[in-house]
């Protein structure tokens, strides 16, 4: 991996085991790479390693330019904007239980640190879920994040959407949102 351009800025950020019952731990390993182009992305399956469908692939770049609002002709060759916040870049988990013939790979796209404001990145999910026709939890999904933001105007910056990870499943992707409540944002501290 460390001999082509996306393994030289790989840098395993952490390493975790279930606490389950050892046959059913997954052994996971976390991964930060600088590179945030489309085609970095799909060239972490190493060598087809991991397999992902056509289809998935296609599930995941949507809803990678949805979440970040990309236009849809951004080019796969291009990074998205410079940040210069070390845990910036994109996050990825390789995992396997004990018996498992092929790794897994979870993709965390980094909301947070790309994404225009927590409201865009909730509408983007909106849209993703309605393209998809899975829009029953849509309504419950605004009334949490208008709860979890109350402090401050959705719009006004990101933070509260962290990541929001994808993980290839056959022809479909299992799609998760992670939240942080800002505790230390500066409104908070005003009332």
């Amino acid at each position: 991996m460390a001999d082509d351009a996306l393994g030289s800025q790989t840098e395993v950020e952490m390493v975790a085991v279930d606490c389950v019952t050892p046959s059913m731990a997954r052994v996971k390993i976390y991964l930060r790479s600088q590179e945030t182009s489309w085609e970095c992305l799909c060239r972490i399956d190493h060598d087809g390693q991991i397999k992902v469908s056509q289809r998935a692939s296609e599930n995941m770049r949507l809803l990678w330019q949805l979440v970040l609002s990309l236009e849809h002709d951004f080019s796969t060759a291009q990074q998205l904007p410079t940040s210069h916040r070390s845990e910036a870049g994109t996050f990825y988990c390789f995992y396997a239980r004990p018996g498992d013939a092929v790794l897994r790979c979870k993709l965390y796209i980094p909301a947070k640190y790309y994404g225009l404001n927590d409201e865009a990145i909730g509408q983007g999910l909106e849209q993703y879920f309605q393209k998809r026709g899975q829009d029953q939890f849509v309504d419950r999904y605004w009334n949490v994040l208008e709860g979890m933001g109350s402090y401050r105007p959705l719009n006004n910056g990101c933070g509260i959407h962290t990541y929001i990870s994808c993980e290839p499943k056959g022809d479909d992707i299992s799609v998760t949102s992670y939240f942080s409540p800002e505790i230390y944002y500066p409104t908070r501290k005003e009332g």
